[in-house]
């Protein structure tokens, strides 16, 4: 498995980091869309779009403090 290069990473901590902090921009996105495109969409993939983003979120989270406990680690021993 190969490294995420640290661009591709930084824009998904901003990603992640904009939807922590203004958690109703996906709500306004949402309003914003056309009746129409609105009507395209199942359910399910509207559901799917959401979960993905949350487990997403999570696993970035998760992902940073590993490092941190990792440089912890090291900065101990």
């Amino acid at each position: 498995m190969t490294r995420i290069s640290n661009w591709l990473l930084g824009i998904w901590l901003a990603l992640c980091s904009a939807l922590q902090i203004y958690p109703d921009a996906l709500m306004q996105v949402w309003m914003a869309m056309p009746d129409d495109l609105k009507s395209a969409l199942s359910p399910f993939v509207v559901k799917a779009i959401s979960y993905s983003i949350l487990v997403l979120s999570f696993l970035g989270k998760m992902h940073g403090m590993k490092k941190e406990n990792r440089r912890l680690k090291d900065g101990e021993s």
